[in-house]
């Protein structure tokens, strides 16, 4: 038995309709739901490259990025329905993002 697939409103990726919420995806709505404490992550994990850089001990520092990792595991299990495992979820949101080419109109191969 196949299932309706309809894209998503926001990314517009084609998805199973038992898998949308809202008109959107599963993964559209994790970003959506963890957006701010992303941004919190980043901007903390930026201040812990600069601190690394002098040596400098950072225990409070690292107490507040545990904190928003909690938080951004408990965003993450509020979208996810009973039973589904987070830490995939997680980690796909947390992974750098691939840099992609770009074909120009004469050929060449921009990153």
């Amino acid at each position: 038995m196949s299932s309706l697939v309809l894209p998503c409103a926001r990314c517009g990726r084609q998805t199973e309709t038992s898998e949308l919420r809202e008109g959107r995806c599963r993964r559209c709505r994790i970003e959506i739901a963890t957006e701010a404490d992303r941004a919190e992550l980043e901007r903390l994990l930026g201040k812990q490259r600069r601190y690394s850089g002098r040596a400098v001990p950072t225990p409070a520092l690292e107490r507040q990025l545990d904190r928003v990792r909690r938080r951004l595991v408990d965003r993450v299990r509020e979208v996810l329905p009973p039973g589904e495992p987070v830490e995939p979820a997680v980690a796909e949101l947390l992974e750098p993002p691939t840099k992609t080419a770009r074909r120009t109109p004469g050929g060449l191969v921009l990153p």
